[in-house]
């Protein structure tokens, strides 16, 4: 009597198989899409800090933060324009409202998170918060 040998695998075999593979890609995707997010938050952190300290800048040379938030500030546009690339919205306020007058003498800054519903602020008094509360206001962080 003879036994017959199968070569290959079952069908049954090659379905579970791609259904394991199919698992853990689907986690590795997920947890990817999350750290890229992550990433690119702690990008948006960083390109408000140094907003913050170039608007310090700004107000020791012109002693207001006059147009700082408009178009006439160089630095104000490339921060905004690297955070708009990345897909974030930035909020900027003065004391007296989003348009920054010749007597503003506080400035803020916040931009919504993706990793997180947080929001993200940096104002004058050296404030860099993150949490729930909306934007910044009048100037100051939430």
């Amino acid at each position: 009597m003879t036994i017959k040998q199968s070569k290959g695998f079952t069908i049954i075999e090659l379905l579970v198989v791609i259904a394991i593979i199919a698992v853990l890609a689907s986690v590795v995707l997920v947890n990817l899409t999350q750290y890229i997010s992550k990433g690119k938050d702690a990008a948006a952190r960083a390109n408000l800090s140094t907003l913050l300290t170039n608007a310090a800048v700004y107000y020791d040379t012109n002693s207001s933060y006059n147009t700082f938030n408009g178009a006439a500030s160089t630095t104000y546009q490339n921060v905004l324009t690297a955070l708009q690339n990345a897909g974030y919205t930035i909020t900027s306020t003065c004391d007296s409202g989003a348009a920054c007058p010749a007597t503003a003498t506080k400035f803020c800054a916040s931009v919504p998170l993706k990793a997180t519903s947080n929001i993200f602020c940096v104002d004058t008094a050296g404030n860099k918060k993150e949490g729930a509360s909306s934007t910044c206001a009048a100037g100051v962080c939430p």
